[in-house]
């Protein structure tokens, strides 16, 4: 009797816990108490959103379209003083909430201005982490797909070297509403590149992280710049595309030891080197 009391007194208490920290969240993004529209510190100070990045995926680099692809965990940190609650509900430093929360909340407006294409990944649900600190602190991180503009100098292929960069800015708030800045510090990057991403014709070399001010009609505007270097892999066009265009090429000089009369032989052999030599190019 004594252990059933006990469970169901355990029980109670999650139950009391769980409706009073809803109740919380609930009233945390009320619309009496919280404007979405509105930035935190909205007339007052700057606001500075942190911004790192993990690539997962990077490839393919493509010299016809000058473009290339990355799949990235995109992470914005933040602090919303109106999301902030009492400690004593929660169990550890921060709360993991649903994505279904950020319908409620302010979001940074963060867009990739040399992006082709870009979106977020929405299998099976959509692919966001949201955590909240009680002193109001925000971690939003998504993935994201990008296939971003690469201008290419072609001029030394395949011995070339080609610089290609990633960009995020704000689009609607100037830099006196909001400043954009690296999270990073001596142990985490603002940018990691896993070690097990690889292309077959080129070698990721450093990325160069930058933080600076474009200026417009509209205003001045927060921007950062992640520049990937990408050195080709020169190997891989000597066994794709030189050391078998040799080997025809040399192919072709048997027809001058084909009899001379042998008109089909020759002509066979002269037409086989010809289409090979078009699909390799």
């Amino acid at each position: 009797f004594v252990l059933c009391a006990i469970v169901l007194c355990g029980h109670s208490t999650d139950a009391v816990n769980y409706s009073e920290f809803t109740s919380i969240l609930d009233d945390l993004v009320t619309p009496q108490h919280y404007d979405s529209r509105l930035r935190p510190g909205f007339g007052a100070e700057t606001l500075h959103v942190g911004v790192d990045i993990l690539v997962d995926s990077l490839g393919p680099i493509s010299e016809t379209d000058m473009t290339f692809r990355l799949d990235c965990n995109l992470r914005q940190h933040w602090t919303d003083e109106r999301l902030s609650f009492d400690a004593s509900h929660i169990q550890g430093d921060t709360i993991t909430l649903s994505h279904e929360f950020l319908k409620g909340m302010w979001l940074p407006d963060l867009f990739f201005p040399d992006s082709m294409m870009a979106q977020k990944h929405n299998v099976m649900n959509p692919n966001a982490l949201l955590r909240l600190s009680p002193s109001g602190e925000v971690l939003y991180s998504a993935r994201v797909t990008v296939i971003a503009n690469c201008p290419m100098d072609l001029k030394y292929f395949p011995m070339d070297k080609q610089k290609c960069s990633l960009m995020i800015e704000c689009y609607g708030y100037t830099s006196s509403d909001m400043l954009l800045y690296w999270n990073a510090d001596d142990s985490i990057p603002g940018l990691r590149v896993l070690d097990n991403i690889t292309t077959a014709q080129f070698r990721i070399g450093d990325v160069r992280l930058m933080n600076y001010f474009l200026i417009f009609s509209t205003g001045n505007f927060s921007h950062l710049e992640a520049q990937f270097e990408f050195e080709r892999n020169m190997m891989f066009f000597v066994f794709e595309c030189y050391l078998p265009a040799t080997l025809i090429v040399i192919l072709s000089w048997l027809t001058f030891w084909v009899n001379r009369d042998s008109t089909p032989a020759r002509a066979s052999l002269a037409i086989t080197t010809v289409l090979t030599m078009i699909t390799l190019i």
